[in-house]
């Protein structure tokens, strides 16, 4: 498997996502008439940022 992508050295840019994530809970689901299922959600008062992370590989 070709890593070498995943070589580079030098500075790196992290993006954060500039909308919030917004978890939602189904509370129920029912068939609608054409046969396709709605579900039915809350939406949660929690909000999410998500968590950066990283890895480094030793240079060899």
């Amino acid at each position: 498997r070709d890593l070498s992508a995943y070589r580079k050295t030098g500075d790196l840019n992290a993006q954060i996502p500039t909308k919030e994530t917004v978890l939602v809970q189904a509370k129920g689901w029912r068939r609608n008439a054409d046969g396709k299922i709605e579900i039915f959600a809350d939406k949660s008062p929690t909000q999410v940022q998500p968590a950066l992370t990283c890895a480094a590989v030793p240079r060899s």
